[in-house]
Formats: C-alpha cells, structure tokens, sequence
C-alpha cells in the first residue's frame, strides 16, 4: 500500500471472500465499499443471526477469508460469534466492525482472538487492518506448515528457535568464563551474567566433551590460532542444543587478553538436515523458509539449486545463479586456495570456511560457509552473512585497545617524572589507536601552543618542529 492506504490506479483488486455479520444492507455496502477502495475485490455474504453465522463455517463449505462482525445485533452479537470461530478451530481473520465499542469490551475481544476492530465512523482503518490481519494469517499458516513437516520425521519435535543471532563469550585458558554478550540468554537461556566464573566446558555432552575439551586445550596452547567445531550443550532448561561454535587464542592480545568463542544455535539447521534426507518435498519446504543461503552444487562447483535467501544474499535471481558456478561469487584470493577435498566432505564430515563473496552490484562482504555432501553425491553449502558480526569484533577490538592506551598513558603520567618518557609512551598509544607516520605533541601554555614531542620526522626536521610556538587561535 502506498502512503494514504490507496492502492495505485493501475492495481489488480485483490480477490477476498468475506463473510459480514450485519442486520443493516448500508452499513454492510459501506464496509464492502471502503475494501473495494483499499484495492480488494469483495465477495461477501451477509448474515444477521447465529444459525446462518454457522451454517456459513460447517464443514464443506467454502469459508470465508476474512469474518468482518457487527458487535451487537438484535438476534445476536459479534463477541458469540468470534467464540463460535475459536471453539471450531478456524483459522479466519476476525474484525469487529461496531457504530460504538468501548476500550474495555475491544481489548475484551482482542484477547478472544479478534484480529482488530474499528468504528463504523472510521472505516478509512480498514483497509490496513484487512492487510494486516491476513498477513499474521499467512505467519501463522507458515509457521503451522514447518511444525507439521517435522513433526512427521520426529515425534517431538519442538518449534524452530526463531533467535539465531550470534553470542560471544570470553574465557581464560582453561575455560573459566569472563563475560558473555546479551545474544547468550536467547541462545543458552537465562541471564549472560549467570555464566560468569563458571567453566563453560562443563556444559558440553558427554559424547563430544573429550574432542571439544581438546581441540580448546590445543587452541589455549597456540597463540593467534582458530578452531571451529559443532557439538550439543545443555540449556537452562535441561535440553541439549546443538551449537556451531569458532573460537581463537587472543590471550596473547593486550586488549583483549582471552579465549574468543563465537557461537551460535544450528539445532534448527540440525533438524533441517535430518528432514532433507527423508524427502525431497520436505526438503524445498524448508530451505525456502530459512534465513542462511542454501546453495546446491557439483562436484565442479557448479551451482544446481539455492533458496530464495540465497538469491536475495548475492542480489541474483534464481535462474541466474543455476548459470554460474563458484568463481563468480568467490574472490581470485579465494579460488586460489587449495579448496576441501571430496575425499573429505566424502567422509560425511562437514567443513565450515570464512570466506568473502561477491554480490551482483560488485560489493563484497564476509560468509561463513557450512559444506556438506549430501547422500546424492551434491554438495550442500548454507552461507550465513557475518558482516554484521565481524563489524561488531572489530568495534569491541577497537573500544578495547583505546581503553588500553588511554589507561597506559595514565599510567606513564602517575609513575614518572621523566618528561620524555611520558611523551615517548603516549606517542606510543596513539600508534596503536591511530596509525600514522608523522605525530607531534603540543604544548599549551599561558595561550601559546609549544610542540613538545614528534615521531616519524628527520632528524634535521624534528629540531626546527620542536622549535615552534604558535599562538593557540592559530592552531
């Protein structure tokens, strides 16, 4: 809809069944009306009593799109008929549409399951609430879709974790927690400080604590090293997740001085996997629906089939990425690396890479890419934008190693008396906060600004820079 809730000249009204509950023809052909202007195309059919309210909804009957209700009728009432609806498990948009409703009986009813409502009076409303309450329809019919597809390969299948944002923890080298980012509750549960002082080892399954307790003891030993593993943890509520995590040895950095893990929840993408191998129908269902690029290749690299985030991700459609293989989306840097071997992904083990990728409009932006062979011989690869990601560690890099020459050049300030020492240590941290080639240090004093110390200049220059005074204004 544009900006005044009118749909442009050159629309296609959309078609909706609607069944009204009004006793009055010209309230009823007003409502149909201001549709008709909101750019739908209504058929309706109007009744005024409860027997034809639920002759309309029996089984075998084509049902409505959309249930538009007066709430107080001579023979009967919207709030009956929004019960009616509910008790027979309908899935329709349900509107009050009253001359007067009081704030207390419309929330009444919003709880009931109303979808909106709105006075007669104010019928310009309608249009919006039409659109948006058969969207939440669509949600929801989507969302019941995915339930019932997983529900038929896992008898307990609980609903897909909708939070899939990724969680940072920091840790000492032997695992001890020192902080969490707020992402962990949605992942792990409860509040992030709750981690703190506690090993986060100890959570790990019992069938994957000894190769995950090794591949963190042998990351702890290497400095500036990375790993990156899959394995099950256990919720706050007792649960097992399953967690694909990244983690690299900055012990060794002043700034940061800890473990890094990078983590986030793949049990949705677990599941997906499993459901996948049971049928192809299930399989497109899915991949349609998750928010990673789902791309399909050969053996080549050969692109044969992606989901609709994948072509949103590379700003290519469909038919367009079937034409083109790995090199037109990957870096020459990153062709030339060795790529995985089918001996490996063979082995039915999955490889997570970083890589960078190439839009459609030239842009490039940092991927982590899950690759696996599927039981067809095609190679599957889900491809997660971590731009968002990789900005947010270079923004708390950044904010650490401020903090740490700031705190440095205080330091140098309160433990010696030697002036050059002190301008030596500052020229130092501004280094390290702003690279630079040439720095100087300025002096004010009595309102004339003194240079005091350089770095990066000649000799023969350094003397005459340290010889200037300049009124402060010209500064």
């Amino acid at each position: 809809m544009n900006p005044t809730n009118r749909p442009p000249e050159d629309s296609v009204p959309i078609p909706l069944a609607v069944l009204l509950l009004e006793d009055n023809p010209a309230d009823a052909e007003l409502v149909l009306d201001e549709l008709r202007v909101s750019g739908f195309d209504p058929s309706a059919q109007r009744v005024d009593n409860e027997q034809e309210f639920r002759r309309c909804l029996q089984a075998g009957q084509q049902l409505p799109d959309l249930i538009l209700a007066d709430y107080s009728l001579p023979q009967f009432d919207g709030l009956r008929a929004l019960q009616i609806v509910r008790e027979a498990a309908l899935e329709i948009p349900f509107i009050l549409v009253s001359g007067t409703i009081g704030e207390e009986i419309a929330v009444d009813a919003i709880k009931r399951g109303a979808a909106d409502y709105l006075l007669k009076d104010r019928l310009a409303r309608l249009g919006p609430a039409v659109v948006q309450a058969l969207q939440q329809k669509r949600l929801r019919a989507e969302r019941r879709m995915a339930r019932q597809l997983l529900r038929d390969s896992e008898l307990h299948y609980r609903a897909l974790i909708e939070n899939s944002a990724d969680a940072v923890t920091l840790a000492t080298a032997d695992g001890t927690v020192l902080y969490t980012s707020p992402a962990t509750d949605h992942i792990l549960g409860g509040e992030p400080n709750r981690w703190l002082g506690h090993n986060w080892l100890n959570r790990v399954h019992a069938d994957d604590s000894a190769r995950i307790t090794e591949v963190f003891a042998q990351l702890a030993q290497t400095p500036g090293a990375r790993a990156s593993a899959t394995f099950r943890y256990r919720h706050t509520d007792g649960s097992w997740c399953w967690l694909e995590g990244t983690g690299m040895n900055l012990l060794g950095e002043p700034s940061v001085g800890a473990m890094v893990l990078n983590y986030r929840d793949i049990t949705e993408r677990k599941r997906v996997e499993e459901a996948m191998q049971q049928s192809e129908a299930q399989y497109r269902a899915l991949i349609e629906q998750a928010a990673d690029g789902i791309f399909i290749s050969d053996a080549q690299g050969r692109y044969l089939d992606v989901n609709t985030s994948g072509c949103a991700m590379l700003g290519y459609t469909h038919e367009e990425i079937l034409a083109m293989d790995y090199s037109h989306v990957l870096l020459p840097e990153d062709l030339a690396q060795d790529p995985p071997t089918l001996d490996v992904l063979n082995a039915g083990k999955t490889l997570v890479l970083g890589r960078l990728y190439r839009r459609k409009d030239g842009s490039v932006f940092p991927v982590e890419i899950s690759a696996k062979m599927l039981t067809d011989g095609r190679i599957q690869n889900i491809v997660r934008d971590v731009s968002e990601r990789k900005r947010t560690e270079a923004a708390e890099l950044e904010q650490r190693t401020l903090a740490e020459a700031l705190r440095d050049s205080a330091e140098a300030l309160n433990s010696t008396l030697n002036f050059d020492e002190v301008l030596e240590r500052i020229l130092t941290n501004v280094q390290r906060v702003a690279p630079h080639d040439t720095a100087t240090l300025i002096l004010v004093e009595n309102g004339m600004g003194r240079v005091v110390g350089g770095r990066g200049f000649a000799s023969d220059v350094a003397q005459r820079i340290l010889r200037l005074r300049l009124p402060v204004a010209e500064l």
